[in-house]
């Protein structure tokens, strides 16, 4: 992951030569479906609510790496029976907002302004759980497809991270 960061940071970087149209609900199923074990041995539940039918103009390959790491740490930070909810938004005729939110602990409101730098979480409950670079190629891969991300914190009942991407309007 750390490479994969350098890689999308650096100049030389070519988003372009890998842009696709991709339908978002296939996109959003295939991850959903990826990530069912892992919830299921965490006894959480991961709902998929998909408001409307769209496609976008990206490297499906990044962005379901951006949207899994939005997953994975929901359910990491969910508790057991505890429910992760993958839903989209229509916003306007030309942006969807994807929705990714959990039950887990919310994050300390004195970090959640630096949760997009990498390596910048410094809480233990983080370390024990990944490196802290997840979110930070969440934000880059979305900058990169023209969108953007953000996080509402709830401290102590879950956090919500929020992407907002731009839609095509022709079929893939």
């Amino acid at each position: 992951d750390s490479l994969l960061l350098i890689q999308l940071k650096s100049s030389n970087y070519e988003l372009a030569d890998n842009l696709q149209p991709a339908s978002l609900p296939i996109l959003l199923e295939e991850i959903n479906h990826k990530f069912q074990k892992a919830a299921q041995e965490k006894n959480v539940t991961v709902d998929l609510k998909i408001s409307k039918p769209v496609n976008l103009m990206v490297d499906s390959s990044l962005l379901k790496r951006a949207i899994g790491y939005g997953v994975d740490n929901a359910i990491k930070f969910s508790p057991s029976g505890g429910a992760v909810t993958i839903a989209t938004e229509t916003v306007s005729e030309s942006h969807i907002v994807i929705h990714i939110t959990d039950q887990g602990p919310g994050i300390d409101p004195d970090l959640k302004d630096r949760v997009f730098e990498e390596f910048s979480i410094q809480d233990v409950l983080h370390l024990q759980k990944g490196f802290g670079i997840s979110l930070a190629l969440v934000n880059r891969i979305c900058i990169l497809m023209g969108g953007t991300v953000s996080i509402d914190n709830q401290p102590g009942k879950g956090a919500t991270l929020t992407m907002t991407l731009p839609v095509i309007t022709e079929d893939p």
